[in-house]
């Protein structure tokens, strides 16, 4: 039993020693990739290097994370978080299991209680194995992210350097528009500052200089937190200004190529969004700037307005050589036509009439066309339901028309016939029959059964929905030792299973005798 003379430790197995130093003498990478927990069935688990497997493992899952202990470099913690949702168990033994799915680590704890929500209590757990090895070098970390689970405080950790790293950064209040001295309170562009407020510094002297600022109540400006490593101002980066003469309601693109030092590269910024001193309006024509920006706008009323040219009488009427890049006005266009007026044929373009019902029953009018109408029309009457004396069209059966077995109006195809048919012609097999035919399954097979014996045998393929009935013969040839009269039992045990059994009437000396069995069912 658990007292305070117990001990808890983690050791390697002899395969994770045997591991650990290939990979330091390869200078090949060793992944942990799963922890495993377990009960150990009520015991009090002592960690064996031998060992490949926890006495009662309950639960085997990715890890969480892998690290070297900050205060000794020669200790690796494994963490695993267990969700509320699992549990209603004891955690006495943990194990770890590198990328190949051996066991290369065993460990002894405290016992605790894993509840389960259902339970009145809830939690979630951490499990973490500290693990002395002789070098953390060559240790790797093995996760799925769609599966493991994180704490609190590495979640934080990680959100907060994620956001500072992100191209689009918070909002300043406003942005320089001349080289400034980078401290005190002061005004710019049209605002005045006060401490606290995100600056856009984007016009100095020395552009190694530009970047985003935070003004303190007094002394020299400093990088915001989010700007104030190279890691976190990266081209493209993006910033709104919220106020300004100038700049207000604005947006900023750093436009710097990498690499990026910060305090030694030139920071460029340019305005992708804002104002451009367009009024707000409908125009028929604008100028846009390489950023998609309206910088010019005006309403002609003509296309020459828009710096386009019409197309001429003779550019109209042209029968070669045609101009695709002026637009034609009505008159133009009719010019064009009257120009063109022909009867078409199948070697020349032209103009032809819609032919009549009676033209497109005849098939005789070659300089007419046809309609999908007429042409419907004239091809139902010729098109009748096919018959065995009569040669005509007919619909595909539908599946549900195959097996009803009713309809002598359409045909059937091979995929449909042989649907639901499947065959297993081993020694224990089965045969399952087309639906059209009822998907009739017959099974078969044989077992070897002692005197008196009941032996449960899986069937083939369990039966989907109904077991009809099980039969079995007794098979003399296959006695082992003895003779007698011999006779054989089948039952349905469930949809996968039957039992099978073997009874001497008479004799002697009899050990084992082969049973055949059929199973009927659907």
């Amino acid at each position: 039993m658990t007292d305070q003379n117990t001990k808890f430790y983690a050791i390697l197995t002899a395969v994770g020693e045997a591991k650990q130093a290939n990979a330091a003498a390869l200078g090949t990478a060793w992944t942990f990739a799963q922890m495993a927990v377990g009960d150990a069935n009520g015991t009090d688990p002592i960690p064996s290097r031998t060992q490949t497997k926890l006495i009662n493992e309950l639960r085997r899952a990715p890890l969480n994370q892998v690290k070297v202990d900050p205060a000794n470099a020669s200790v690796i913690i494994a963490e695993q978080i267990i969700p509320e949702s699992v549990g209603g168990w004891w955690v006495r033994e943990l194990a770890l299991y590198d990328t190949d799915g051996d066991m290369v680590a065993v460990a002894n704890c405290a016992p605790t209680y894993k509840p389960l929500l259902a339970q009145g209590s809830g939690r979630t757990q951490v499990i973490r194995i500290n693990l002395i090895v002789s070098s953390t070098s060559n240790i790797e970390l093995k996760i799925d992210p769609s599966v493991v689970l994180a704490t609190r405080e590495y979640v934080d950790t990680s959100v907060i350097d994620a956001l500072a790293k992100l191209d689009f950064k918070h909002s300043v209040l406003v942005a320089t528009t001349a080289n400034i001295v980078l401290s005190g309170i002061q005004t710019i562009d049209g605002e005045l500052l006060t401490a606290g407020a995100r600056v856009l510094v984007k016009d100095q002297a020395q552009a190694k200089d530009n970047g985003i600022y935070v003004v303190p109540a007094a002394g020299i400006w400093r990088r915001a937190q989010d700007a104030d490593a190279s890691g976190e101002v990266t081209p493209g980066l993006l910033v709104s200004v919220e106020k300004g003469t100038v700049s207000g309601d604005s947006v900023w693109q750093l436009v710097t190529d990498a690499p990026i030092v910060l305090g030694t590269t030139a920071l460029t910024f340019e305005m992708v969004a804002g104002r451009t001193g367009v009024t707000a309006g409908t125009f028929k024509s604008v100028t846009v700037d390489k950023y998609g920006r309206v910088v010019a706008a005006t309403n002609p009323t003509n296309l020459a307005g828009y710096g386009i040219e019409l197309a001429t009488q003779a550019e109209a009427e042209a029968q070669s050589d045609q101009d695709n890049t002026k637009p034609m006005t009505a008159l133009r266009v009719w010019q064009a036509i009257v120009a063109r007026v022909t009867q078409a044929t199948e070697t020349s373009f032209g103009w032809a009439k819609v032919a009549t019902q009676t033209q497109t029953n005849s098939g005789s009018d070659d300089t007419a066309f046809i309609t999908p109408k007429k042409f419907s029309t004239a091809l139902a009457a010729l098109i009748v339901q096919a018959t065995e004396l009569i040669s005509g069209i007919a619909r595909v059966a539908t599946q549900v028309q195959v097996n009803a077995g009713t309809d002598d109006a359409t045909f059937v195809t091979p995929k449909k016939l042989r649907t639901g048919f499947s065959i297993s012609l081993a020694a224990n097999g089965y045969v399952m029959f087309p639906t059209w035919l009822g998907g009739l399954i017959v099974q078969w097979g044989w077992a070897n059964v002692g005197d008196d014996a009941i032996v449960a045998v899986p069937l083939p393929m369990a039966f989907p929905s109904t077991f009809f009935a099980a039969f079995a013969t007794p098979q003399s040839p296959n006695a082992v030792t003895g003779s007698g009269n011999l006779s054989a039992t089948a039952h349905r045990t469930n949809l996968s299973t039957i039992t099978v059994g073997m009874n001497v009437g008479t004799g002697s000396g009899f050990t084992v005798a082969g049973v055949s069995w059929w199973a009927l069912g659907v």
